[in-house]
């Protein structure tokens, strides 16, 4: 027999139909005389508890089911049992007299946990996802400082204003070029052609030239070239070719050591402290020059126009000093 409110198992069921079985045994010994008809309609009894007991424990939670109207807010269904003839009866009310309080649970208590599944194999790679959008477009980056125009090779080109200053250019290709107004402080022309080239202010201009201040044309090709109202403080003019070129402006300690100054323009220029030791300076148009501190050792040929040419302390190319001569180097010079 099972206690009031607990839930009834198969097990209980059971020991209540061997309790039917010994009621229905015990009926029939005490009957003297035991009817057929009496004894089947025991057995028919017997075998619909049995029957009801089998459904029971093949589906396990069928009868459960069916009442599952009854069962209260804990999942708890309620039955009555009746204890003359078994008869079993689901209520959500209190049993009548002479049944028995029968309870058991809609659903079973939860079994205990399984052991833990062996680790599957790794899935396959999945496909590239697809390419994502465009980002935004970025902001624009600062302002570069200004490009140098030309680079090296810029033949007839117009370079007006153009900062050639500490620019490294040797060996540049400039002929016939314009640099007007343009920046030549400490640029490194060596060995560059500037043939026929224009470096000064602009043309009929009066305002001052480019400022050629540590310019490098040593080995340069200026033959021809025009270097109108230029300020020229120790630039370089080693082995040039200056020939037929024009030298108007300043040209104080700048070297012309061998250079060749054949048929060269230098009137009225100002060379004071310059050297043209070496140089080759036929014909060169001195007519105004101040030639103050000038060496012109070991020079060749004879100049013109030195009838007007300022000379002190000049070392003429014999080598002796013109202040020897009644400052001139007139009579002085090499062949």
């Amino acid at each position: 027999m099972t206690n009031p409110g607990s839930a009834l198992s198969i097990q209980q069921l059971q020991l209540l139909v061997e309790e039917q079985q010994e009621r229905i045994r015990l009926l029939e010994l005490r009957q003297s005389r035991p009817g057929v008809l009496r004894r089947l309609a025991r057995r028919r009894a017997l075998f619909a508890v049995v029957a009801l007991i089998t459904a029971l424990s093949v589906t396990g939670g069928a009868f459960a089911a069916i009442s599952a109207r009854t069962a209260d807010a804990g999942g708890v269904i309620h039955g009555c049992y009746l204890k003359s003839n078994g008869a079993l009866r689901v209520t959500g009310s209190s049993c009548a007299k002479g049944e028995k309080t029968l309870t058991w649970n809609r659903q079973g208590p939860s079994g205990p946990k399984g052991d833990t599944g062996s680790q599957g194999q790794p899935g396959a790679k999945g496909d590239p996802g697809p390419a994502g959008l465009p980002g935004p477009k970025g902001d624009v980056g600062p302002q570069g400082p200004a490009g140098i125009t030309p680079k090296s090779f810029c033949p007839g080109c117009d370079m007006t204003g153009a900062d050639l200053s500490n620019q490294k250019l040797r060996g540049a290709y400039y002929p016939g070029a314009h640099l007007t107004a343009t920046k030549l402080a400490n640029v490194d022309l060596e060995s560059s052609n500037l043939t026929h080239a224009y470096i000064g202010p602009a043309q009929g201009s009066t305002a001052p030239g480019p400022d050629m201040t540590g310019a490098d044309f040593s080995d340069a090709n200026l033959w021809d070239a025009q270097l109108r109202n230029v300020y020229a403080h120790n630039a370089s003019f080693i082995y040039a070719e200056l020939y037929q070129a024009t030298l108007d402006g300043n040209f104080p300690n700048a070297q012309f050591t061998y250079s060749n100054l054949t048929d060269a323009f230098a009137s009225n220029a100002y060379f004071n402290g310059a050297s043209f030791e070496g140089a080759y300076i036929t014909r060169m148009d001195l007519d105004g020059a101040n030639l103050a501190s000038v060496d012109f050792a070991f020079a060749h040929g004879k100049p013109v126009g030195t009838n007007t040419t300022v000379f002190s302390n000049t070392t003429c190319a014999d080598g002796t000093n013109s202040n020897s001569h009644a400052n001139t180097c007139d009579g002085h010079w090499l062949p």
